[in-house]
């Protein structure tokens, strides 16, 4: 199908712009106004031979009722999924975070990890900055001497190795910290991270 466009004249009727077409041998030139288009469109469209195949189209097996119940149906299959899941998990939350473990000691710790934005450049449980190693384990790894001689030691001034201010903590404030790091080592995250140094 293809459509000529001649040179563009105003139509005093329709002030408009002229074109002509020349797609049907059996359909005269004539000049076609833009208000015309579709139409002209339309006709040429509607003369498509109709299939006189018996078998049945797209249109007439997949009906807007079926989409609609495969839609409905898809959505609630997934849904109750989710809710399923969702409802797993918080059943197995406090099988594996021990709250009911959370000394004084414990939430002291935690609040002055908080505070002095240790995940800022350590991780926790696979989740942080990333650029210090990862202290859900470090209890386990290291041992509560070596966490508190290291936090003790900083900055090391070792060069080219990355340096950790000092926060000047009291001992009980490291024995709290110490405790909040055993605390998280007993934590079922699934081996998560997979790799021991976060």
């Amino acid at each position: 199908m293809r459509l000529q466009a001649i040179t563009a004249k105003p139509v005093k009727q329709y002030k408009s712009y002229c074109f002509t077409g020349q797609t049907d041998p059996n359909i005269f030139r004539r000049l076609i106004l833009i208000k015309d288009v579709k139409k002209y469109f339309a006709y040429n469209f509607n003369r498509r031979p109709i299939s006189t195949s018996k078998e049945p189209n797209m249109q007439q097996v997949f009906t807007k009722a079926m989409a609609r119940n495969i839609f409905l149906g898809g959505s609630v299959f997934f849904l109750a999924i989710y809710l399923a899941l969702t409802y797993d998990t918080w059943q197995q939350i406090p099988l594996r975070d021990h709250a009911d473990k959370m000394t004084p000691a414990v939430l002291s710790g935690k609040y002055l990890f908080d505070t002095n934005n240790c995940v800022g450049c350590h991780t926790l449980n696979g989740e942080g900055a990333y650029f210090a190693p990862e202290l859900g384990n470090v209890y386990k790894r290291r041992g509560p001497e070596f966490i508190k001689a290291w936090i003790q030691s900083q900055p090391t001034g070792v060069p080219g190795r990355r340096q950790m201010p000092n926060f000047h903590f009291d001992q009980k404030e490291l024995n709290d910290l110490v405790a909040y790091m055993e605390w998280l080592s007993h934590i079922d995250t699934n081996n998560w991270p997979p790799n021991i140094q976060g």
